[in-house]
């Protein structure tokens, strides 16, 4: 199955990577592979996580406080965000409006 990211997707993981590396090194190679793994996953079990809203789930990474933020048009897996909260309300909602295209 074909996935694609919108463009803020790696600009946000690039940020948290460089967050974590002040850390210590290893953790941001860590947090992107864990990026990598959940978006194996989404595409694995597109249904697997619990729906935010009507369009769009969020898959939580294991071992971080980040969430990927997705969901399917036209057969395509579309990696909406990369957040370090989960979107409710207007955040879900602006995410939502931004997929239809």
């Amino acid at each position: 199955m074909k996935v694609r990211r919108l463009p803020l997707v790696d600009f946000e993981a690039k940020q948290a990577a460089r967050y974590y590396k002040a850390f210590g090194p290893k953790l941001s190679e860590v947090l992107m592979h864990e990026v990598e793994s959940s978006i194996q996953r989404i595409l694995r079990f597109p249904k697997g996580w619990e729906p935010i809203d009507a369009d769009l789930r969020q898959c939580v990474g294991k071992g971080f406080s980040y969430t990927v933020i997705y969901t399917f048009q036209d057969g395509e897996g579309i990696v909406a965000a990369f957040a370090d909260t989960p979107p409710l309300g207007l955040l879900a909602q602006q995410i939502s409006a931004n997929l239809k295209w």
